[in-house]
């Protein structure tokens, strides 16, 4: 479903200054904790070398359970700008 609006045109400004206001209204509080943030994970799970399994550095990596989260959603404020 797409509309071809001409920019030029008072509708699509319309809808434009409705999608600014809709999006000004958004809470904008989601959060989710990276590797970093995550509470504990400072040792080494087991040496580099000679164990047979595969490397790792912390137990909070985000391919662990109970790991940090890769891309998650962070607070922002969603500004949408339109001209006068």
């Amino acid at each position: 479903f797409t509309l071809n609006i001409l920019e030029d045109s008072g509708n699509y400004l319309i809808h434009r200054d409705i999608l600014r206001h809709q999006l000004s209204q958004k809470q904008g509080t989601v959060s989710t904790k990276t590797r970093s943030e995550v509470r504990g994970g400072g040792k080494k799970p087991w040496q580099q070398k000679g164990t047979g399994r595969a490397r790792a550095g912390s137990n909070r990596s985000p391919l662990w359970r109970g790991g940090g989260v890769i891309f998650g959603p962070k607070p922002r404020t969603i500004n949408l700008k339109l001209n006068k």
